[in-house]
């Protein structure tokens, strides 16, 4: 667990983290309701990806990505958005 650890919008929250292949994978939540905020991602170690049309990129040890729940709700079926 890790205190005040920010998502992609800038909110900040208690992070839960698990290493998995190489990566640090972390939720987020807020700490007083504990809502889901996001997620956070940072590269133990460099890793390269090959994709379907054969090309590769590289991730570098200590790059970061950042996602952020913006909405959330409850709908009344599968796919339904509004």
């Amino acid at each position: 667990m890790t205190e005040d650890v920010p998502v992609a919008d800038g909110r900040r929250g208690v992070a839960f983290s698990f290493d998995d292949d190489g990566a640090r994978q972390s939720l987020v939540l807020d700490p007083q309701t504990f809502q889901y905020l996001g997620s956070t991602s940072t590269r133990l170690q460099d890793r390269t990806y090959e994709r379907a049309d054969g090309s590769k990129e590289t991730f570098k040890a200590g790059t970061v990505s950042l996602t952020a729940q913006l909405e959330a709700k409850i709908v009344n079926q599968p796919g339904q958005r509004s």
